[in-house]
């Protein structure tokens, strides 16, 4: 079965590159300036973050 690669649209995905990139540059000032904020938060919300993230890059990608 050949796969259609005119199928896959590059909007959804170059977004969502943009947005990993601004995250990691986010994560990394942080981290170097505000390291025991980042603990507290991560302790305290991360997991719903996280699911939060998970949830709209399946919407954004359209497998949900």
């Amino acid at each position: 079965m050949p796969i259609d690669l005119s199928a896959i649209h590059l909007s959804p995905l170059a977004w969502l590159a943009v947005i990993v990139v601004l995250g990691i540059i986010v994560l990394g000032i942080v981290r170097t300036f505000f390291a025991h904020l980042l603990h507290l938060f991560l302790r305290g919300c991360g997991l719903i973050v996280i699911l939060i993230v998970v949830l709209w890059v399946l919407r954004l990608l359209k497998i949900i």
